[in-house]
């Protein structure tokens, strides 16, 4: 019986090419979609679900950070319930590589870390021990990839390599172990893993409470009660840490491990984290055109009523059950559902590299054939197919067709309507969604920072650079196309330092935390930064100790004359405000502008120099940037050239947005082609009950455009319909989407508007071609019979 079902599925398939065709082709891409977007979602859900133990692992962290110093971490080592711990830090270095057998390599993320990493962290080893892999200074672990990569194999053990930094100097490390290649969902994302006692040969000062460099982990034992963990260790906290960094970190925290990719308000390096919103916004869509491709093909099917209504009453003339009708309707949608997942899995062969491209993402091929067989998630396309089968089964309401069946009731026209004015609606939606997400990304890259972005190249002074600051600038100086030069701790927009700060006003002491970039006093000039208040910087500032406080720092901190404030330091250093610079958006636009303040150095202690161009034709930078490197060769010969556009680092913070919408973009687009292959169809079927109508109309003098208005007239107002459905709920869903942003442009009317003309004109063109030529046709054709 079930073989003659699936024959019958296929003789339906083949005598139906042009409806089995656009059915195929919808589905293909509706689940290709779904693989592809759902193995992304699923993948930054399950984030941090790879450790084994995961549920146990808890970040410690103060209140207003993620890092803690030496002095706390070791407070963990006594208290009961916590099985292990373990402290992490990511290389300081600006530029570092592998050396050996003196070719260089790239190291990738590099963490350190102290020897119980593995105890805590437990992953997979491939060669060597991990339970000591981290005891000796020279230790090093590599991932099976960079091993591959330095050495030409995967068993390494026992070999050495130099690391080279610009921090460190040249360290000597021998492989202790190589681990697999991290998942896609690990959210340490590391290459190799270095002890953290092998900076023992540096200065780097573990053993002060004031240097919160560390990110602290502890594995907790079974049963242990996360509440007491924490009043234990901050009762040890507050015996034994200084008082002002009691007042400074205010209490510790146990964060859960996985919940830091989603919920991580202090963005170190150190874990990969991600936006939930975006994450969830990504799901609803998949969703959405899931459901959008579901809708299609109940639609093509439903509209081939008069030739599906002729085969139910032709199956029960022969004795067929109410039962066998629907087995039938069944296995032709479950047959159409395999060939389309079999096409799907075709389709994602070739456009993974698109999509890849549009995330920002890496995966393989293989890791969308583990999302759909062996995470199980073919039953969803499956499911799908079933449930539209079930749905056009009750449509016809198998069993109730007679041979001669010729009543069509008002319900299922209405029907049909209706998933058509869905399938609008929802690329209407898709549509706005785009338009507003492209119009919120063109804000933030166009709105003014409050400082001069454009015509400026940032140099990393690494290596003997830093030593020879000033000389590689007067050079620099003297190139042809460089107006002026500046230095700074970093590149704006991509790190700073945070201080934790005691502040002296109106006769109080109080503790606060603020962003801090280190620069030299040109630096305001060059950039056309505005100092509102106080005499700034000037070449006798002195180090450390003067401070230009930005607007939003003064009003947080309660600072109203700025001559009777006072900054201390850790040492107790007395530091002046000689300044107040106007706000500027030093960060990503999704955020507010915070408390942040600059503090003078000299050159020789800053790690970039910026450089303002006079001239940003191509010819005039391919010239400065020949001169730079030849400069740069002349101080640091070992060092590879190095320079960014300060306009072009700034956008980096907004590519995750430009990922989002590529991709809502894309999706718009198929979405929109799959609602018109159901609108094709549709049509095409529609004409074919309108033949005789359209013959009779042409015999009686109706002209061509009177033929094509008529037929135009229905499918216009459904998309008139879906345009205001969609207006509501485009306009709430990009409200909410655009609360992720502290600065935000407007929903313009004129967005909803083109939204539907598009949807409009896209449905038109669509059917016209079709209705063109049924409204042509020589009406003898359709009338010769009557």
């Amino acid at each position: 019986m079930v073989i003659l079902y699936i024959k019958s599925a296929f003789r339906y398939l083949r005598s139906n090419k042009i409806s089995s065709s656009l059915n195929i082709i919808g589905l293909s891409v509706t689940f290709s979609i779904f693989v592809l977007l759902g193995s992304y979602v699923v993948n930054e859900l399950s984030a941090g679900s790879n450790i084994p133990g995961y549920d146990k692992i808890y970040r410690v962290q103060p209140k207003n950070g993620s890092t803690i110093c030496y002095k706390t971490y070791e407070l963990l080592t006594g208290i009961p319930g916590i099985n292990k711990a373990t402290h992490l830090m990511e290389t300081w270095s600006m530029k570092q590589y592998f050396v050996h057998n003196q070719e260089s390599y790239g190291t990738g993320k590099i963490l350190y870390a102290s020897s119980s990493f593995f105890k805590v962290f437990p992953y997979k080893p491939v060669f060597g021990n991990l339970k000591n892999a981290l005891s000796s200074p020279e230790d090093i672990v590599l991932t099976r990839s960079l091993s591959r990569k330095i050495f030409g194999s995967d068993n390494t053990v026992g070999k050495k390599l130099t690391f080279r930094g610009t921090n460190w100097g040249d360290i000597e490390y021998r492989v202790s172990a190589v681990i697999e290649d991290l998942p896609e969902n690990d959210m340490l994302k590391f290459s190799c893993i270095m002890p953290q006692q092998s900076l023992t040969i540096t200065d780097f000062g573990d053993e002060r409470w004031g240097e919160a460099y560390y990110e602290a982990y502890v594995k907790l034992n079974e049963n242990t009660q996360v509440t007491n963990i924490k009043n234990t260790l901050n009762s040890l906290f507050k015996q034994n840490a200084p008082s002002w960094l009691v007042e400074s970190f205010k209490e510790l925290k146990l964060k859960p491990f996985r919940a830091l990719y989603f919920d991580n308000s202090f963005q170190e390096f150190i874990l990969e984290h991600n936006s939930r919103n975006s994450v969830l916004s990504m799901g609803i869509l998949t969703l959405v055109i899931l459901l959008a491709g579901g809708i299609n093909y109940i639609n093509l099917s439903t509209a081939q009523k008069e030739k599906k209504q002729k085969n139910i009453a032709i199956g029960h003339a022969n004795g067929a059950s109410k039962l066998s009708v629907y087995l039938q309707f069944l296995t032709e949608s479950i047959l159409m559902g395999i060939i389309s997942l079999a096409i799907a899995i075709i389709l994602i062969n070739l456009f993974y590299p698109l999509f890849n491209h549009l995330s920002g993402q890496s995966f393989s091929f293989r890791f969308f054939l583990q999302f759909i067989f062996s995470k199980g998630y073919w039953v969803v396309p499956l499911a799908l197919a079933i449930l539209s089968g079930v749905v056009i089964a009750v449509y016809f309401q198998a069993g109730k067709y007679h041979l001669i069946c010729k009543n069509d009731k008002k319900g299922k026209e209405h029907f049909r309507s209706g998933l058509l004015v869905a399938q609008f609606m929802v690329s209407i939606v898709l549509i706005i969604g785009s338009l507003v997400i492209q119009k919120q990304n063109r804000y933030m890259l166009n709105r003014s920072t409050g400082y001069q972005k454009n015509d400026i190249i940032c140099i990393p002074l690494i290596g003997e650079l830093g030593e020879h600051a000033a000389a590689l600038g007067d050079e620099f100086l003297k190139m042809p196309g460089v107006k002026n030069i500046a230095y700074a701790s970093c590149v704006l927009g991509q790190e700073t330092d945070s201080h934790g700060m005691s502040i002296f006003n109106n006769g109080e002491e109080k503790r606060v935390h603020y962003n801090v970039i280190q620069v030299d006093s040109s630096f305001f000039n060059l950039l056309g930064l505005k100092i509102i208040e106080g005499p700034g910087f000037n070449a006798s500032s002195d180090r450390e100790k003067h401070h230009i406080f930005n607007q939003t720092a003064l009003k947080e901190f309660g600072i109203t004359d700025i001559n009777k404030a006072r900054v201390s330091s850790y040492s107790n250093a007395p530091g002046t405000i000689v300044g107040v610079v106007q706000d500027f958006n030093y960060q990503s636009f999704h955020l507010p502008i915070g408390p942040m303040a600059f503090i003078y150095k000299k050159p020789i202690s800053l790690s970039y120099v910026y450089l303002k161009l006079s001239d940003m034709s191509s010819g005039s930078i391919s010239s400065i940037l020949k001169n730079a490197e030849g400069i740069w060769k002349q101080f640091a010969p070992d060092w590879p050239f190095e320079y960014y556009f300060l306009d072009q680092s700034l956008a980096k913070l907004y590519e995750k947005d430009r990922s989002f919408e590529k991709i809502s973009f894309t999706l718009t687009i198929l979405a929109v082609f799959i609602a018109c292959l159901g609108l094709l169809g549709i049509t095409m079927f529609f004409i074919e009950t309108k033949i005789k109508e359209i013959g009779i109309r042409k015999v009686n003098g109706a002209k061509i455009p009177e033929i094509v208005m008529m037929l135009n007239r229905n499918f216009v107002m459904w998309v008139i319909v879906s345009f205001f459905i969609a207006i509501p709920v485009a306009w709430h869903a990009m409200h909410k989407w655009l609360e992720n942003f502290a600065y935000k442009t407007n929903l313009n009317w004129w967005i909803f508007a083109l939204a539907g003309i598009l949807a409009l004109v896209i449905a038109i063109l669509t059917v016209s071609w079709q209705r063109w030529k049924a409204a042509i046709r020589n009406p003898v054709e359709a009338l010769r019979y009557e």
